[in-house]
């Protein structure tokens, strides 16, 4: 149940916010507070135009990556664990293989249960969908997406919630499929109301009607590996009536004629043909080159796009968006931070050496290509640095936050539980003098795409 367990694990340092704050709140210093009131970012940092004039115009245009190398990337990425596993595995489907899966994941979860570290909401919940899960038959049938949709940990809408803790970072949502995603059910509920599915990236279970029709395995196998890629570069596009395409998603390419595509894309009635106008600021013929100037422009469009711990309520979390980010490009990652953190190039641990040294590092790793940087349960994109000092306030970074902690004036007073809630850009000093510590003091991993 690897990639189960870490579609849980995204973005967890979000819900640390009991370590925030422990001195008793006061009107100048908050237990909490809303990010609307708290500015991080100055004027002009999300601007991508700002980033790139730190690179000459032949870095901004280089090639980081040729499409043979990111094709070798890839097999060796799946290979260690870190990538995308294969859906179309035969081994997949077996009866004893699936039953497997679903019993570690629910003595995974029985132990936090019983141990009051995740509450059923509501009560009493828990026990039936353990019930259903663990009578499901064997199945092999394909789906590809019609819409966004919510894959379950247990199979029921009832919430696994920390004590205390938020609808936002319900335990029971394991994460998500993008409209277009090709997920293989490989088991289903006595009643057939819930369907047990794997995506490349994640498993869950999924209510039955949000499916739409089945498809044909060789349907399922166009939009697997795609011989033609009309691949989106923009977010929440429109292509057929209830189909509205996330960013990265890649439909297969049919035709593309004076200025009129045709592609296989997902419907409520099943996939089918649709006719869509070809714009090349929408659209890319097969991915885009990863450049520093392609892959800034679309990253830095993001920014102000809602947070979503496992696709909540649409958003992105931190892994989500990076995930999504490099599938533009052709470069498949593993759905949480960890996996993420070790799929460059090259990558380099940080935790024995100091504040200066891994600014240091990543300085040279900046030369090199992208750089995501990695601390306990959270990724970034590392954007570059201006007038940095040695303590992060200079070195700034992209990336998905639910929350973070904010020191209180003057030094010494507490803190505050800032809830950001959104994309954003962000110095590697946020969270400086917390409990928690500054983003930089808890790197512990950098990856670096390009050489």
């Amino acid at each position: 149940m690897r990639a189960r367990a870490s579609a849980r694990s995204g973005c967890l340092f979000a819900l640390l916010g009991a370590a925030c704050a422990p001195r008793p709140p006061s009107p100048r210093c908050p237990r909490e507070a809303r990010a609307a009131a708290i500015e991080i970012t100055p004027r002009g940092y999300r601007d991508p135009a700002l980033w790139l004039r730190q690179w000459s115009a032949e870095e901004r245009s280089r090639t980081l990556l040729s499409r043979a190398e990111i094709d070798a990337l890839n097999v060796a990425n799946r290979a260690g664990g870190q990538g995308p596993r294969d859906v179309a595995a035969p081994a997949l489907a077996l009866a004893e293989t699936s039953e497997g899966e679903v019993r570690a994941s629910l003595r995974a979860l029985d132990d936090q249960v019983d141990h009051g570290a995740l509450v059923p909401t509501p009560p009493g919940d828990y026990p039936e969908s353990r019930r259903v899960a663990l009578a499901s038959v064997p199945a092999d049938a394909w789906y590809v997406a019609p819409s966004e949709l919510e894959l379950r940990c247990v199979p029921t809408a009832g919430q696994l919630l920390t004590p205390g803790g938020s609808a936002a970072f319900d335990r029971n949502r394991c994460s998500e499929a993008h409209p277009g995603e090709v997920l293989r059910v490989v088991r289903t509920s006595v009643d057939g109301g819930w369907q047990y599915a794997h995506t490349r990236h994640v498993s869950g279970w999924v209510r039955a009607e949000s499916l739409g029709p089945r498809v044909s395995p060789a349907d399922a196998a166009l939009f697997l590996r795609p011989a033609r890629r009309a691949v989106l570069l923009r977010d929440n596009v429109d292509v057929a009536p209830g189909a509205r395409l996330r960013l990265g998603a890649a439909l297969p390419l049919l035709e593309l004629d004076a200025g009129i595509a045709t592609v296989m894309a997902p419907m409520r009635d099943g996939v089918g043909r649709v006719r869509v106008a070809w714009d090349p600021s929408q659209w890319s013929q097969n991915q885009p080159s990863l450049t520093r100037e392609n892959f800034f422009r679309l990253a830095m469009a993001r920014v102000g796009e809602p947070y979503g711990w496992g696709g909540w309520q649409g958003g992105r979390d931190c892994s989500r968006l990076v995930l999504d980010l490099f599938a533009t490009f052709g470069i498949e990652l593993g759905r949480n931070s960890q996996l993420q953190g070790r799929s460059g190039l090259r990558t380099e641990d940080l935790r024995s050496i100091g504040e200066r040294d891994r600014l240091a590092r990543i300085r040279v790793a900046r030369r090199e290509g992208l750089v995501l940087l990695v601390m306990p349960g959270h990724v970034m994109v590392d954007l570059g640095e201006i007038d940095e000092r040695g303590d992060g306030r200079g070195t700034w970074t992209l990336s998905a936050i639910a929350e973070f902690c904010r020191a209180c004036a003057p030094q010494g007073q507490g803190s505050t539980l800032v809830h950001l809630e959104r994309v954003e850009v962000a110095p590697l000093s946020l969270g400086a003098g917390t409990p928690r510590g500054s983003f930089l003091s808890r790197l512990h991993t950098l990856t670096v795409f390009g050489g």
